[in-house]
């Protein structure tokens, strides 16, 4: 499906990345006043832009102290607009402001590897993607989401590993995505498997649905990796990075007016006809397909409290692709109208 059929534009932001040493966004939200928060992992720092991207301020930097950064890898911006900053090497989950600054951190006590995604609830509990083990203590056995209370005390893991998510699959960071509806339902896709589950907060699994459609391959689970082979890591993550286009990975899922699911995934060239980088499926919740593929370059980032949806016109990894200095982020949003007709002629 044409990409301009289901997505109207809204506007356009700049960010003019060369001016604040940006070389790309490990990670980009948007606050209830429509600022940009930009995670840099390269500088360990969080900056801020207004609405327009013009530069507000940056806080945050190098170090293993209170407010510091060794490896920040996500972001996430709760009903406050407090700001939580996830960071890998310290196991360590961060809490500013956007005035105030620092205010408060916890070691991350679940026992997982913490990955992926940050999320809150309406209650300020946080989940956290990241794959604890089980008690056979195998790769392919566990818990990706992880709840924590507001103080940072783990409560429980769920989520279980899919049974696709085998051998070199499940070394292949992070490997769910998920989001929170407006009654702390949680909906969760791995990016192995084209299936969503649907959870209550209490980590109850309510319902599954979707469906493997004829563009979606999913990862040969039958190619063997033989860890011990790699000398180096660096040897490793190469041939990892290699497995990591040889299907078309799930990379987002993203809730839009409490009633629609956004699942995104990267083509990698492998779908036949399609020459764009990234597919978009629409699910409402009640597990019928709205509409899809929608074949796009742009990808998706993220969304505000107004369901604008962020989507970034150039490569944020890609310093080459800066177009006059600056990452350009396009503001669009679902022609929710356009959608209900598609399902009524379902």
């Amino acid at each position: 499906m044409d990409f301009e059929q289901l997505f109207s534009k809204k506007g356009e932001i700049i960010i003019n990345a060369q001016a604040y040493g940006l070389i790309y966004f490990q990670d980009l939200k948007v606050d209830s006043e429509g600022n940009l928060v930009v995670l840099d992992r390269n500088y360990c720092r969080i900056l801020l832009f207004d609405k327009n991207g013009d530069f507000i301020k940056t806080f945050g930097r190098r170090g293993n102290g209170p407010g510091e950064f060794r490896y920040p890898i996500s972001l996430a911006i709760d009903s406050k607009d407090c700001i939580f900053v996830l960071d890998f090497s310290l196991i360590r989950l961060s809490k500013y402001r956007r005035d105030e600054g620092f205010l408060d951190s916890f070691i991350l006590s679940g026992g997982h590897d913490p990955i992926g995604r940050i999320k809150v609830d309406s209650r300020s509990c946080i989940y956290l993607s990241g794959f604890k083990r089980g008690v056979k203590r195998n790769l392919d056995y566990g818990t990706w989401i992880n709840k924590y209370t507001p103080e940072g005390k783990f409560q429980f893991s769920f989520f279980s590993s899919h049974r696709l998510n085998r051998n070199w699959v499940s070394r292949i960071d992070p490997s769910c995505s998920f989001d929170i509806d407006q009654d702390d339902m949680i909906y969760a896709i791995q990016h192995c498997a084209y299936e969503i589950c649907k959870y209550h907060s209490d980590g109850k699994l309510l319902r599954t649905f979707g469906n493997m459609h004829h563009y979606f391959k999913p990862p040969d689970i039958s190619h063997k990796v033989d860890f011990k082979r790699f000398d180096t890591q660096s040897g490793l993550i190469k041939k990892l990075s290699e497995l990591s286009v040889s299907w078309t990975k799930i990379i987002d899922l993203i809730i839009i007016g409490n009633r629609y699911l956004l699942i995104v995934m990267e083509t990698n060239k492998l779908v036949k006809g399609c020459d764009k980088k990234y597919m978009i499926d629409i699910w409402d919740k009640d597990g019928n397909l709205v509409a899809g593929p929608i074949a796009t370059n742009y990808r998706l980032l993220c969304k505000d409290v107004s369901d604008h949806l962020y989507f970034a016109k150039n490569e944020l990894e890609d310093t080459s692709r800066i177009i006059n200095g600056g990452f350009i982020i396009e503001k669009f949003r679902l022609s929710l109208d356009y959608s209900s007709k598609l399902e009524k002629t379902k």
